[in-house]
């Protein structure tokens, strides 16, 4: 629950036509959404599953969304940009953080800096560092807002900065050298220097006025004789962002085009494009006077054009029940979407629904067979939770459906799901 008392957002999914259900989210504060206060219970499907081990199927449709979203501001704090820092600072609470919010709900907030290695030209050794972070992603905007608000700027002497070797270190909580320590870990589980959730969208929200050092195509590379070590180089970045599936969208301060060039060459290379393809990388202009609003725009751009591959599975409720609903939920296959176009195609092989448009609908079909089970005098009831993931690790959604062998009498589901017999096998 955050501290500032937010009203919970509410992801929509569907379960076949009249099953829709709405399930509630602790989220970063928004602006007052019409209704969100008024708690609709959520109905659970319920299919019946005869006890001759006869296979039944259904269908569950899921209306696509981006799911859960660890989001990082990633600041270049050279002296530059104290300007877009101070805006950060500034409107944070009232506009960017339930900006996000409405369009993400239950995102939370990281955030990390850099500046450049304090070694030779390339870094002040008293005021620079080569990345550094201040807050792991939290969902409580006060430590949100205590991390921004900790920024101080460095130097960064040269033009290009550290933004290759923050961005890999993000990814990775490798450390290298006594420049940046190794990440202690994740208590609570997670990846990365911000331990990005296992079933979170990792976003990063670059900002910066300059070109990057180790950048793409081998721009301005550090010498490893100077630095003493060998830095991490612009490949290496973006295959450790690509093994977390993260996505960086770039802000561009600069006067020149160059860092804007490399952002726009990161974001392609990450797969942070919309819908027509083009990377999602703003300018947001010298002085960062719009950012507030330009960071919303650009994760509302974000959220509503995302292209995903989107699968489901099924996850035991009730471990303690005795049965393994995994053996009972045989498959989940993706069959149709709403409308067809919302879906690049339809891999059977896989069940996976390829290249998803949000807001498209999508039907799975779950095929569901108990076994032979011994019918008793109360109807023996299974429940399952059907976990839709996109690109085969953020969460989606998450459906309860009950499973139930009726008993002697016939007493079964109260409202069961229409579902299809299948022939005995």
């Amino acid at each position: 629950m955050l501290s500032s008392g937010a009203a919970p957002r509410r992801f929509l999914a569907c379960l076949l036509a009249a099953l829709l259900g709405c399930g509630a989210r602790t989220d970063l504060p928004a602006p007052p959404i019409p209704d969100a206060a008024v708690e609709v219970p959520r109905v659970i499907p319920c299919i019946e599953v005869p006890a001759d081990g006869t296979p039944v199927r259904a269908n569950l449709v899921l209306r696509a969304e981006i799911g859960n979203a660890d989001i990082v501001f990633l600041i270049d704090a050279t002296a530059s940009m104290r300007q877009e820092i101070e805006q950060i600072r500034k409107r944070l609470r009232d506009r960017i953080a339930p900006g996000i919010n409405e369009a993400i709900p239950g995102a939370r907030l990281g955030v990390a800096t850099f500046a450049d290695f304090p070694a030779g030209n390339y870094g002040d050794p008293a005021t620079d560092y080569p990345f550094r972070l201040h807050l792991r992603t939290s969902s409580e905007l006060e430590q949100v807002q205590a991390a921004v608000d900790s920024i101080r700027l460095g130097n960064g002497m040269d033009e290009p900065e550290s933004q290759v070797e923050a961005l890999y270190q993000l990814a990775t909580g490798e450390g290298i050298g006594a420049y940046v320590p190794a990440s202690l870990g994740c208590p609570g589980g997670g990846r990365g220097y911000a331990c990005f959730r296992d079933d979170a969208l990792p976003v990063v929200l670059l900002f910066t006025d300059a070109s990057f050092h180790e950048g793409p195509g081998g721009h301005s590379r550090y010498s490893p004789a100077v630095l003493g070590l060998t830095p991490h180089s612009y490949a290496d970045a973006v295959d450790a962002l690509n093994g977390l599936g993260a996505k960086v969208i770039g802000f561009d301060s600069g006067p020149g085009s160059l860092a804007g060039n490399h952002l726009r060459a990161l974001a392609r290379d990450t797969g942070t494009v919309d819908d027509r393809g083009q990377p999602l990388v703003f300018d947001i202009g010298p002085t960062g006077t719009n950012l507030e609003n330009d960071v919303v725009d650009a994760v509302r751009t974000f959220a509503s054009t995302l292209v995903q591959d989107v699968d489901a599975y099924a996850r035991d409720a009730d471990p303690d029940d005795g049965v393994d609903v995994e053996t009972w939920v045989q498959a989940l296959v993706p069959v149709s979407a709403d409308p067809p176009e919302g879906v690049e195609a339809i891999d059977l092989e896989n069940n996976v629904f390829r290249g998803v448009t949000v807001g498209t609908l999508i039907t799975f079909e779950i095929l569901v067979s108990a076994g032979v089970v011994e019918p008793g005098p109360e109807p023996l009831v299974v429940l399952a939770d059907i976990v839709f993931r996109g690109d085969g690790r953020n969460t989606l959604d998450v459906t309860r459906v009950e499973l139930v062998v009726p008993a002697l009498d016939g007493t079964g589901c109260e409202d069961p799901l229409d579902a299809e017999v299948l022939e005995a096998r």
